[in-house]
């Protein structure tokens, strides 16, 4: 039962790091482009040793593309919010909405998403 809680803290940790690592990676790419995006030069930031991040991603590629599956889940995200948030409008429309104006609905919610995304 201790092994079993040790080994899910370690995980967790593992994953804030994970995590903490995306999200300083993703500040320096979006403040200063990809190109400025080194391991070396996101290890400075965090205060790691470069190799240290090669525990995480075994290179900056994989680092790359793991901004890129975390930017991709929370567009997802907003996109299901946004149909979600659509489908509730219609439901709640005083007058009935034309197929046409229902089908777009969701598309101008998402668009909403997209620009606080590219907003933050």
């Amino acid at each position: 039962m201790v092994h079993e809680s040790a080994s899910k803290g370690w995980h967790r940790r593992r994953a804030e790091t994970s995590a903490r690592i995306l999200e300083a990676a993703e500040l320096i790419a979006s403040e200063e482009g990809v190109e400025a995006l080194t391991m070396h030069r996101l290890a400075k930031e965090l205060g790691y040793r470069a190799g240290a991040l090669y525990r995480y991603y075994a290179s900056k590629d994989a680092l790359i593309a793991a901004m890129l599956v975390r930017i991709v889940a929370e567009v997802a995200a907003m996109v299901r919010a946004a149909d979600e948030e659509a489908e509730g409008i219609s439901e709640r429309a005083r007058r009935p909405m034309t197929d046409a104006a229902r089908a777009l609905l969701p598309l101008v919610l998402a668009s909403r998403g997209y620009l606080e995304l590219a907003e933050e």
